[in-house]
């Protein structure tokens, strides 16, 4: 059976423009605890802030995937989690290249967080999208493709 292909970031905001919403909400989601019902809207809304992405390496070297987070303690979070579609996985390429974007943890004192492989730790908080965005632009200027 042959892989599906993964989509980039471009192409998913392509999608979104001719209104292919319950596609990517099928396609993206890889893990979710809320109702099937709030997925479409979720869907729109984290497709909707990647259109923050300007840095065209990330546009053409990345896919994303959605997990809706159910922690020990506290409400369920959204999380756009970052995948390099072309890493060498043998020689540690994702995991300097991999990141996650978390929305709205209540349990972090900043209401976007990213937290990257490579320092397996939060490395930046922002209480606006436009600042986190910002950091992930420049964040992937870190990685050589």
């Amino acid at each position: 059976m042959e892989e599906e292909k993964r989509l980039t970031i471009r192409e998913i905001r392509e999608m979104a423009k001719n209104g292919k919403y319950e596609e990517l909400s099928d396609k993206l989601w890889y893990d979710w605890f809320c109702s099937d019902k709030a997925l479409l809207g979720k869907t729109k809304r984290l497709v909707g802030m990647l259109g923050k992405v300007k840095n065209p390496t990330a546009l053409d070297n990345y896919t994303v995937w959605f997990k809706n987070n159910c922690p020990m303690s506290g409400p369920l979070y959204d999380d756009i989690r970052f995948e390099p579609l072309k890493a060498d996985h043998t020689k540690d390429e994702r995991k300097e290249r991999f990141f996650v974007l978390c929305v709205n943890d209540v349990r972090e004192k900043n209401r976007y967080m990213v937290w990257t492989e490579r320092k397996m730790e939060n490395e930046f908080g922002a209480d606006t999208s436009k600042e986190a965005f910002e950091f992930i632009n420049n964040l992937v200027n870190d990685f050589k493709f």
